[in-house]
């Protein structure tokens, strides 16, 4: 018997394996089974098994986003391949390396009526950073090898491409398998293929004077300390998306969170601004740099997906000894003095601010007495708006996690498990701060718990529905059934969820009883109903805003 699928597959399998990747998502199917078997069959691969394809996509991005590495997931032929694609883009522009690795009929059971045969070729399109059908399995293993390594460079990033996801597509005949247990194996050593990049940045004596430093989400390669130091060395305030990392990375007297409330109000512009990670969530900073035209973007891959004015291929390192070697070191950045002065006042209203007052100071309370540490997803609408808004610098060192790429709500649950379980033994707690609508629509994600120990904890801001499209311009022109079509209530209770995957539920009194909670299940996954009225959360946002102008004009 010459079991040619079940070896083709296991030659894949060892290569993976000597390319260091370690998280393996298997969905159930019948012609993905050489894949599955020769996955599972290495122990030293940490394999998890999903049922639902969209969601164990979003799980393994989870895992990439943790560890930085690339995670695979595996699946059958046909629709089950469609349903990764979500996932797929958020991969791709969120710079998260993913591998696809689908399992296909063959060419000459496509477009025939074969039943669950689909044409799968290059599936994803541009979303992926490469895309290879290996064709049908053959003796040429050694070149199958090497397909392998160098695709799997596509993925982790290369000189001038990010990392991203790449799609693997493998047909198999049938018989699928003739032998479980007859297979060529063959040791492969190591293999290496991170390269070390040098980088040559250049301003071309541009003017450093009267800078500002714009973060938002930053690769998780990245040193953050490295901002921290060219800011002092240009002494420039640093304005920080929550999903920067820094606004609770440490205490830093150049760190501003709450911009949201005087950057428009800012009458002279600085001349240069350096912006690092991607573009910010604020619509009031985006309009701020849309206006200005002296934008420089510091980042290994300017190129990608934005739209700076100026942009300077580097990493941080080579940047800031770049500076450092180039410039004399700047006092008096009449920025830094405004900006804090702004920071102070407001920082003061909100530390003196009921602890329940709105949802920002909600979360701000909150992340300043979880431990430290811990890994927090931010979820899209509401959600990250609200931290963005109100929450301040704290010296915590907490991982923030979000699916910005594409911003979309689907795969939320799904990417905070991910996380979690990638790192079980290293974080303090997990916690996914969700809207209800977002956390409805990825449910099916839960169902990873009853099967698997991980503790992490669902922070659910629940409005009842879609509240943001309640704060958007569309809502003031009085359409017809805007309840219905825009906000859409979900009117369910969310213990029945809970208690259809297994998963603990609290409804809080207030933030002391939700602290006390998490300490006690700390041990215990836990979904925490927030119930907010969404009228009187309006009022208090708006008499919230209303004090903090009272104190800035």
């Amino acid at each position: 018997m010459s079991n040619i699928n079940l070896n083709w597959s296991q030659r894949i399998s060892d290569t993976f394996y000597a390319l260091g990747v370690k998280h393996i998502c298997i969905c159930p199917g019948a012609r993905n089974t050489p894949l599955t078997l020769s996955f599972i069959k290495n122990k030293k691969f940490i394999s998890t098994s999903h049922i639902d394809e969209r969601s164990a996509a979003f799980f393994a991005l989870g895992l990439s986003k943790k560890t930085g590495s690339p995670s695979i997931i595996i699946t059958t032929s046909g629709t089950a391949v469609a349903n990764l694609y979500p996932a797929i883009i958020e991969s791709n522009y969120s710079k998260t390396p993913l591998i696809a690795l689908t399992a296909d009929r063959p060419k000459h059971d496509i477009g025939i009526g074969s039943n669950q045969a689909i044409d799968q070729n290059n599936i994803f399109n541009n979303n992926v950073k490469e895309f290879i059908d290996l064709g049908l399995p053959n003796e040429d293993l050694h070149l199958l090898q090497n397909k392998i390594i160098n695709i799997f460079n596509s993925c982790i990033g290369t000189f001038d491409s990010p990392p991203g996801a790449i799609h693997i597509n493998t047909p198999f005949d049938e018989p699928l398998i003739e032998d479980v247990d007859n297979i060529q194996k063959i040791y492969i050593k190591k293999i290496k293929s991170k390269l070390n990049y040098k980088y040559s940045p250049d301003l071309r004596n541009t003017s450093i004077d009267n800078s500002l430093i714009i973060c938002g989400e930053i690769n998780a390669n990245e040193s953050l300390d490295q901002i921290l130091d060219f800011s002092e060395y240009v002494d420039a305030p640093i304005l920080v998306d929550p999903t920067s990392n820094l606004r609770f990375y440490k205490k830093h007297k150049n760190i501003i969170s709450n911009y949201n409330f005087f950057i428009d109000k800012i009458e002279k512009s600085p001349n240069i601004i350096f912006r690092f990670g991607r573009k910010p969530t604020s619509k009031v900073l985006l309009n701020f740099l849309k206006n200005h035209k002296n934008v420089y973007l510091i980042d290994r891959y300017p190129d990608f997906n934005d739209s700076a004015n100026h942009k300077i291929k580097s990493d941080y390192e080579s940047f800031l000894n770049y500076i450092k070697s180039s410039y004399e070191k700047i006092n008096n950045n009449p920025f830094s003095t405004l900006f804090n002065k702004y920071q102070d006042k407001i920082s003061n209203l909100i530390n003196l601010s009921s602890k329940d007052f709105t949802e920002g100071i909600f979360i701000h309370k909150l992340l300043s007495q979880i431990p430290s540490n811990s890994n927090i997803l931010l979820g899209n609408s509401l959600a990250i708006r609200e931290v963005d808004d109100i929450c301040l610098n704290i010296n915590k060192n907490h991982n923030i996690f979000c699916n910005r790429g594409a911003s979309g709500i689907d795969g939320l649950v799904s990417t905070m498990l991910g996380i979690s379980y990638a790192s079980k033994i290293t974080s303090n707690i997990d916690l996914a701060i969700l809207g209800d609508l977002s956390f409805f629509h990825d449910m099916n994600g839960l169902h990873f718990l009853i099967n698997n120990k991980i503790n992490t904890k669902f922070l659910i801001l629940n409005n009842n529905g879609g509240q943001i499209f309640s704060k958007l311009d569309i809502s003031k022109f009085d359409i017809p059934n805007f309840e219905k079509f825009w906000i859409t209530p979900l009117n369910i209770d969310l213990k029945n969820i809970a208690q259809l995957y297994g998963v603990d539920y609290f409804e809080p009194k207030d933030l002391d009883d939700l602290l006390l909670m998490i300490n006690k299940k700390n041990d215990r996954p836990l979904i925490i109903d927030y119930k907010i009225d969404i009228k009187i959360s309006e009022e208090r946002k708006e008499k919230l805003v209303e004090s903090i102008n009272k104190i800035i004009n």
